[in-house]
């Protein structure tokens, strides 16, 4: 997976980006992840919204939350459940 390091962006071709795409859709609909993905893509829309370094955390986050359910481990105890707060609109953001 190409990676740029200065810039800490990942820049996927689209056979990478997709193959994530279908790898992160498989997991959460085998595992019942779609909270997770949600998580995610709050105020984004869609998962193919995400940038490839959404993506990419994204990917690791149903990969940690698989491995969590097959050995029992809590979502919360692993850290995967976050708030989406502070993503909300804020009284600023409707203000002129």
């Amino acid at each position: 997976m190409p990676h740029n390091e200065r810039e800490g962006h990942y820049r996927w071709d689209s056979v990478t980006r997709e193959h994530c795409l279908r790898r992160i859709r498989r997991l959460r609909d085998s595992y019942r992840l779609h909270w997770l993905v949600e998580q995610h893509t709050f105020n984004i829309g869609a998962l193919d919204q995400l940038d490839d370094n959404e993506l990419a955390a994204l990917l690791r986050d149903v990969e940690k939350a698989r491995e969590c359910s097959d050995e029992n481990i809590p979502f919360e105890d692993a850290g995967l459940i976050r708030s989406v707060a502070e993503r909300l609109p804020s009284d600023e953001d409707y203000q002129s």
